[in-house]
């Protein structure tokens, strides 16, 4: 038997599966579609973001307080810097820029506020963190009502409140030393004797911190330093919360010491901030005590002239 030709196969629009193929060109330009409108939606983002200034944010220092535990610089002087920050970022061309991060770089370390610049980076989107170290406070410096904020380094900070109402230890005895409002924020105090008294506070407190099991630590009976007799007779002299008088000699770097050498004197004041016989007082309960010349000796003369102390 004769074997049958195969029918060729003819094209025939009726045997194509037109709605299969619809679904795959729909689908194909629904994925141009949806990628076309990220790269539209990135470039929006982009201009958006180009368009609003960055968040600046801060690694402001942890600092113990009478109040207790806080941040530092002191929280008016924090919203003046964040305010300084964001009106930089806001007229900034390009607020991610690298020239923007150098800019605010530039600008902080120029407040005098920073002690070390550790980065100025982008973090996240749309934020820009600033992480510093900040300067530390000595205490402040008075003069005509107001007291000005000065550093451990001896650098005038810019901040400054009428008197007794800062909560720091006073530097008094400086009103024939160079005007407060003449030095430039960021740059050390020119007065020898404000310096003494800068670095005097600074040891003390070091030195005569609370006691972490006796609590009795010394520096904390401290409100200030006199500087008024140094110029002439080289003299310090501590002033405590009750208004009386601890004649201390020369700034402790001074080469030439004092009869009683600094580390005798810091131990002399915190036996009598332990003993009873002191009355647990840095000042022996006394208007006048003097560690500078051997034995401590004890003076009952009045307290102290006005507005030289607490």
């Amino acid at each position: 038997m004769p074997r049958q030709k195969p029918t060729p196969t003819r094209f025939s629009p009726e045997s194509v599966p037109w709605t299969r193929l619809a679904s795959v060109a729909l689908g194909l330009l629904g994925v141009a579609a949806v990628v076309g409108g990220l790269g539209l939606a990135d470039r929006r983002a982009g201009e958006l973001l180009a368009e609003t200034a960055p968040t600046v944010r801060f690694t402001w220092a942890q600092a113990l307080g009478p109040e207790g535990a806080g941040t530092w610089p002191p929280s008016d002087v924090q919203l003046e810097l964040d305010q300084q920050a964001h009106q930089l970022a806001s007229v900034a061309q390009g607020p991610l820029s690298i020239d923007l991060l150098e800019r605010l770089g530039t600008w902080v370390a120029a407040t005098g506020w920073v002690d070390e610049l550790r980065s100025v980076e982008r973090t996240e989107p749309g934020v820009i963190t600033i992480d510093a170290t900040w300067r530390a406070p000595a205490g402040v410096v008075r003069q005509n009502g107001y007291d000005y904020l000065i550093s451990t380094e001896g650098r005038r900070l810019d901040a400054q409140w009428r008197e007794n109402t800062a909560g720091l230890p006073v530097i008094v005895g400086a009103e024939r030393s160079t005007a407060a409002t003449s030095v430039l924020p960021g740059t050390p105090w020119p007065d020898r004797s404000v310096l003494a008294g800068v670095e005097l506070l600074t040891l003390l407190h070091d030195e005569l911190g609370v006691d972490p099991i006796l609590g009795l630590g010394g520096f904390d009976q401290v409100w200030g330093v006199d500087v008024a007799e140094f110029s002439r007779h080289q003299r310090l002299i501590i002033l405590t919360d009750l208004g009386n008088r601890i004649v201390w000699g020369r700034a402790p770097s001074d080469p030439v010491s004092d009869l009683v050498p600094t580390h005798q004197k810091l131990k002399n004041l915190g036996y009598m901030r332990r003993h009873p016989d002191y009355g647990n007082r840095i000042d022996a309960s006394q208007a006048r005590i003097d560690l500078s010349n051997g034995p401590i000796l004890v003076d009952d003369r009045p307290s102290r002239p006005d507005n030289t102390g607490p």
